[in-house]
């Protein structure tokens, strides 16, 4: 039986590992290494394996569904008749489209949702502990590098566990310390986690005192700049949940560093001043001259952040503003489980009038139409890993039977209208740091 074999960009996290499936006559499919790429000769992720089961999963939407009553029916995807959801005034409206999907898609979406639904609010989702670690580095010039370039550095500072949150990384710290005698990796975590475990120097702080330390660092290291006062060692110290000496001992590796990278990793609910953390390890990694190598939740979060600047759409934070201040009491869903992601007592007053999504959630659960949409490896186009360089997405598959690409799916609420073409996506700029 004859296989064919699709490569892809995993969008799993953000250090955009290639990843491949194998799909035969009968449609089953495993996962693929692509051992033609540098670094993958150590495979998959748990998370990159995953792509061949969502493929094949027996869970996914593949219908159209109508909310009438108690149980939700199945319906036809035609747009005849769907309109009647967007009726009347679109105030208090907006459409919340997923930052996972390849640029020119979300550009797409946009589009159709301003041009075709009418409706202006148009909000990018990435994970809130993304945005805020984008804002913090947006604060800096320091360069961002992918998880390769760390392994030309001599001295690794990881905040955060990212052995645990992003396991191919650990390649090229590990890598970078065995190259040379002298060679460190140190750490700064509020858990003893799977990075502690390897590091020389390992600052165990208080619950979300990663900031407080990263401080009192850059005042051993005098770069506080324009730091408060305040923030001399001894208080850092103290709200960092640490001793003075562990900080200074930490500023002593760091000085003798011949090259200084950091790798920062602050998932969702691991550290409450994620902004602040982020541009406190991008100065810190400046001050030496290094770089960092930001590692997020979302594989296309930096090219999702750039793209809600560049059409003047709302980041996350924005949304729950809005949706707390009451400006927003209707939602369309695109490609993102908001109601589970953002568990906020307002959101829960919120109408959410349709949803497309690949498989269902608590959003869905919750929408009075519901279309099934393909996944991020059905679609193709471009995307920006971590460190902000353009990746190219093929498509692993073909979208499931019935399966609808966002702006496909936001097309069907509303009127035909023209499609973006290839000149229209160049205009929009991604590749410029935000």
């Amino acid at each position: 039986m004859p296989v064919t074999t699709r490569e892809t960009t995993c969008l799993h996290c953000s250090l955009c590992c290639p990843a491949g499936v194998a799909i035969d006559d009968v449609g089953l499919v495993s996962p693929e290494y692509p051992g033609h790429e540098p670094g993958s000769h150590h495979g998959l992720c748990a998370r990159g394996h995953f792509i061949a089961e969502l493929l094949a999963h027996p869970g996914r939407l593949r219908e159209a569904m109508e909310r009438g009553g108690e149980e939700p029916r199945a319906i036809s995807t035609d747009p005849r008749g769907r309109a009647v959801l967007l009726r009347g005034s679109r105030e208090g409206l907006a459409v919340v489209i997923d930052g996972n999907l390849p640029c020119e898609e979300i550009a797409r979406a946009a589009h159709v949702t301003r041009m075709g639904l009418n409706v202006d609010r148009v909000a990018i989702f990435i994970p809130t502990a993304d945005e805020a670690v984008l804002r913090g580095l947006a604060t800096s010039g320091v360069e961002r590098v992918p998880k390769e370039a760390l392994a030309e550095c001599d001295i690794i500072l990881a905040v955060g566990d990212p052995f645990a949150t992003h396991p191919l990384v650990a390649s090229p710290i590990l890598d970078a310390i065995a190259k040379a005698r002298g060679n460190r990796l140190l750490c700064i975590d509020s858990v003893a986690g799977s990075t502690a475990g390897f590091a020389a120097e390992f600052c165990q702080v208080a619950p979300g005192g990663e900031a407080a330390a990263l401080a009192g660092l850059l005042a051993v290291m005098g770069a506080a700049g324009d730091l408060p006062a305040r923030c001399d060692l001894a208080a850092a110290a103290e709200m960092a949940g640490v001793e003075p000496a562990a900080l200074e001992s930490l500023a002593r590796a760091i000085g003798g560093a011949r090259r200084l990278g950091v790798a920062i990793a602050l998932p969702e609910g691991r550290c409450m001043a994620a902004a602040a953390a982020a541009a406190l390890a991008a100065k810190v990694a400046e001050a030496k001259g290094g770089c960092i190598c930001p590692l997020l939740t979302y594989g296309n979060a930096v090219g999702a952040w750039r793209m809600a600047a560049a059409i003047d759409a709302m980041t996350t934070s924005e949304l729950m503003h809005d949706v707390r201040a009451g400006h927003i009491n209707r939602l369309i869903v695109v490609g993102t489980d908001i109601v589970s992601a953002i568990p906020m007592p307002e959101l829960s007053a919120v109408e959410v009038l349709a949803a497309a999504a690949a498989m269902p959630s608590a959003t869905t659960a919750r929408a009075q139409l519901v279309l099934p949409m393909a996944f991020w490896f059905e679609l193709s186009g471009t995307v920006a890993d971590g460190s902000g360089a353009l990746r190219t997405l093929a498509a692993a598959a073909e979208p499931a039977r019935g399966a609808l690409a966002p702006s496909e799916a936001l097309a069907r609420l509303g009127p035909r209208l023209r499609v973006l073409t290839a000149h229209d996506l160049s205009l929009i700029h991604i590749s410029k740091p935000t």
